[in-house]
């Protein structure tokens, strides 16, 4: 049996108006429905990151540490993603051409600059002058002068860099859309997650009708009506499909120039400091 027909005439405004002054009148059978249909029965969850493989499928042990009392401690994919930590997520790789590829695709007209006037520096180390190298690429001048690979190390990590990052927030993305179909996420970062849970969708999730007499006497008689109680239980009853954490295993992660260049003017002072030039 439904009830969602005795009071289609209330309006929305005139519910909350009646839970405002009692928010304990839509709890019994008869009133429940117009409380669930106005949002009167919606609550939030607070999740730990730790607990998020509990509501969305495929988590998975990323490392395991050892704590100073011998507890072993498992970190998980999920835990991790929320922490924005890219060392356990993203797989730094160098290959052939990858500080050369920043040069010809990446390199700012500043940063190109800046480099210019540290390979002037160890050109002039060596007794040389630049137009010594007249007709050379930049390319050419890094691979004869930077002999020890901190400019190379600096534009190849710089890329990998913006990559792992923006990899990272991929995967961020990808968490956030499978926890958004339990509700509005109010909170999301390295602390857990808040989520607003509205009880239609919760009930959706559920397969169950908003208005089954059935399922709100069970409501009443193992919650009191509580939202937040039912959902729990119907939860570790495994009641429902969780959402699936399935992220393209093709992405690796794209890195915008201005990122990237960002990434290499932080860094060249680090250049500048392991080969003594003057600033």
């Amino acid at each position: 049996m439904k009830l969602s027909s005795l009071y289609e005439e209330l309006s929305t405004n005139k519910v909350q108006a009646i839970l405002k002054r009692n928010p304990d009148f839509f709890k019994n059978r008869v009133r429940f429905v117009l409380g669930a249909s106005s949002g009167a029965f919606d609550f939030e969850i607070d999740i730990s990151p730790e607990d998020i493989g509990d509501y969305v499928g495929g988590d998975y042990n990323i490392r395991t540490y050892t704590t100073k009392d011998n507890r072993k401690v498992d970190v998980g994919l999920f835990e991790t993603i929320l922490d924005g930590d890219s060392f356990d997520l993203y797989e730094n790789y160098y290959y052939e051409g990858d500080w050369e590829s920043v040069l010809d695709y990446y390199l700012s007209p500043e940063n190109e600059e800046t480099i210019k006037g540290f390979i002037n520096q160890l050109i002039k180390r060596e007794g040389k002058e630049m137009e010594d190298h007249e007709g050379e690429s930049l390319q050419d001048l890094i691979e004869q002068y930077d002999t020890e690979d901190h400019i190379k190390n600096v534009l190849r990590d710089s890329l990998s860099s913006a990559q792992a990052d923006d990899y990272v927030n991929y995967l961020r993305d990808q968490l956030r859309e499978c926890l958004m179909e339990y509700g509005n996420i109010q909170s999301f970062d390295h602390g857990g997650v808040t989520l607003k849970v509205e009880f239609s969708t919760m009930m959706d999730m559920l397969g169950f009708d908003v208005d089954d007499v059935d399922v709100i006497d069970k409501m009443d008689e193992d919650c009191g009506y509580d939202p937040k109680c039912y959902f729990e239980e119907m939860f570790y009853k495994n009641s429902y499909d969780s959402p699936k954490f399935s992220p393209d295993d093709r992405y690796q992660g794209d890195a915008s120039n201005e990122v990237v260049n960002d990434m290499i003017n932080d860094r060249l002072g680090e250049v500048e400091y392991d080969y003594k030039l003057e600033g």
